[in-house]
This record gives C-alpha cells, sequence and structure tokens, in this order.
C-alpha cells in the first residue's frame, strides 16, 4: 500500500522557510562585497603609497640636478676667489643627503611593492605600478558627492542590517506558524491478496493537526522572537546612524585633503619662485649659500608636502567611494 499526504495549510511555514532559504543565499553574496570592498582599500592604500614613493623618487631627480647645478655655479665662483670653500662643501653636503635620501626612499618603496604582491598573491613576482599621482588626477571632490541617504541605502552593510531584521520577521512568523493547526490532504491505495483474489482499495482524507501539548513552548518562542525583532530593529538604527556618521566623515575627509592639495600647489609654486630668486642674487653677491640652500630646502619641502597631499586625496577618494557602495568607479 502507498499513502501519500499534501499540506493544503501549514500557517505559512513552508513559504517561510523558504524565503529564509534565499535570504541566507543573498546574505552570503553581501558578506563577500563586504570582503571584496575591504580587499580593494587595502590594494588601493598600497598602491598610492608606492605611487607618492614613485613622485619621491621624481622629486630627487629634479632636486639632485638643481643642487648639480648650484655646485657648479659654487665652483666657479671659488675658483674665481670670490667665496670661500665653505660653500661649496656645503653644496656637496646637499648632495650627499639627497643620495641617502634616495636609497632609504627605493628600499621602502621596494617594501611596498613586495607587500602589494603578496596582498594580490603574487608574492614571488617584483612588480610595479604605472599611474599618475600629478596636480592632474586631482579633480574637485563635488563631481564624487553622493545624497547622504542614497549613500546610506547604498552600503553592503546596511543591506545586511534589513536582511538581519526581515530574518527576525521571519523567524517570528515561523514561530507563530508553529502555534496553529496544519490541514493535510492524504490518500492512500492498497492492493492485497486473500486466499486466491486481489483486491485494490483507495480511501481519500482530510486530517487536521492541532499543536496542543507545544502550545505553551511555542508561545514561549513566539515572545523570544518578537523580543529578538525589537532588539534587531534598535540595532540596525543604532548602527545606521554610526554608518551615516562614518559617510559624513569620509566625505569631510575627502574635502579637507583636496583643500590640502590646493594649498601644497601654491605652496609650490611660491617656493620655485623663491628659489629663482635666491639663485640670482646668490650669482649677483646678495645672498650666501646659507639662504640658498635653506630656499632649496623649501621648495623640497613643498614637494614632499605636495605629493603626500596628493597620495591622501586619492586615497580619501578611493574611501568615499567605497563608504558610498561604488566600488566599481574605484579605478575611473
Amino acid at each position: 500500500g502507498i499513502t501519500a499526504l499534501e499540506p493544503l495549510y501549514t500557517g505559512g511555514r513552508i513559504r517561510y522557510y523558504n524565503k529564509l532559504d534565499d535570504m541566507q543565499v543573498d546574505a552570503r553574496q553581501k558578506l563577500q562585497q563586504e570582503t571584496d570592498d575591504e580587499i580593494v582599500m587595502t590594494t588601493e592604500f598600497l598602491f598610492y603609497k608606492i605611487l607618492e614613493l614613485h613622485e619621491a623618487d621624481k622629486m630627487l631627480d629634479a632636486m639632485e640636478k638643481e643642487t648639480e647645478s648650484i655646485h657648479r655655479d659654487a665652483v666657479n665662483i671659488y675658483e674665481n676667489g670670490i667665496v670661500n670653500k665653505n660653500d661649496v662643501l656645503s653644496v656637496e653636503l646637499t648632495l650627499d643627503q639627497l643620495s641617502a635620501l634616495r636609497i632609504k626612499t627605493a628600499n621602502a618603496c621596494r617594501l611596498l611593492r613586495r607587500a602589494l604582491a603578496k596582498y594580490m598573491g603574487m608574492a614571488e613576482q617584483d612588480i610595479d605600478i604605472e599611474a599618475d599621482c600629478s596636480d592632474d588626477a586631482i579633480v574637485d571632490p563635488q563631481q564624487y558627492q553622493m545624497s547622504h541617504l542614497t549613500a546610506l541605502e547604498n552600503r553592503t552593510e546596511t543591506q545586511l542590517l534589513d536582511m538581519w531584521v526581515e530574518k527576525s520577521e521571519l523567524e517570528k512568523k515561523i514561530a507563530r506558524a508553529s502555534m496553529q493547526p496544519i490541514l493535510l490532504l492524504g490518500g492512500t491505495v492498497t492492493y492485497s491478496k486473500w486466499l486466491s483474489e486481489w483486491n485494490s482499495n483507495a480511501i481519500a482524507f482530510a486530517t487536521v493537526q492541532i499543536p496542543i501539548s507545544a502550545f505553551w513552548s511555542e508561545r514561549r518562542i513566539y515572545n523570544w522572537k518578537k523580543v529578538e525583532l525589537e532588539k534587531a530593529k534598535d540595532f540596525r538604527q543604532d548602527k545606521r546612524e554610526l554608518i551615516s556618521l562614518q559617510i559624513q566623515d569620509a566625505w569631510d575627509n575627502l574635502e579637507s585633503t583636496y583643500r590640502q592639495t590646493q594649498i601644497a600647489k601654491k605652496s609650490v609654486e611660491r617656493s620655485e619662485e623663491n628659489l629663482r630668486i635666491n639663485r640670482e642674487h646668490y650669482l649677483n653677491g646678495k645672498v650666501n649659500m646659507t639662504e640658498l640652500l635653506d630656499a632649496q630646502r623649501q621648495w623640497q619641502q613643498a614637494l614632499t608636502s605636495r605629493n603626500a597631499a596628493n597620495s591622501e586625496y586619492l586615497q580619501a577618494k578611493t574611501r568615499y567611494l567605497i563608504l558610498t557602495g561604488r566600488r566599481e568607479q574605484v579605478s575611473n
């Protein structure tokens, strides 16, 4: 014989369980997206740090060329008996300092390249990057600004919080459905032999299952799920406020770093002009070598500050784009 049962009414438990399973799949995908965001942010940080060191290397090239030019002028003036040898020695000392700084920069760049290669799963390869960290790469951040509410809803964490609340809601509905009766439609078919004759019988029936003995325990579970749902809603609200503050902080930081790049750019222009004037005055005997080298150090500091400001701006842009749910725009 064969007996088959088909549930006609279960209080919605089957539907709720199916939704819960689908939600768990979506949640795993969201968690993977969150992990990908962290990977991209770390990779971009290493990338821009290497880029900053490349720009520092270019700056040292320019500094060495300028210092060598000053050195030639100092040697000529010294040979003509206009200045003493201290000026020549001061310039040579500056050249030595630039050479030492170049070695430190190269070592730091090599270490960061290895870290980036290891992070990308290419630990045995010597990788390098090609990109632009000049002033042309710095654009007004207004073009990246997004509505605060839209950015909040775009965040993977916000979507996961919504799913958590929805999960708690489904679990509450499942607990409520467990207290309700179940209606089943069934049928039984038998085929039997008595003496020499075969007989078949078919019976259709409907049955109702009422959870009388488990009602009170299911009631306690239902009440507990109601409390868990309220906790999930409160937690979501708290986290949404924190995420909102994080997005605002990312935007403020992006604007701040942009202003710093503009200040650093003007500082470079002014220090270049100051160096040009001091060099002319040195050749005309109006300033000494100490003042000229001091003007050159100011130029070096301005270039270093500009490179650091540009790198910080690009990192801030990456952070803001990721925290507003736009990871795909990071490399643009």
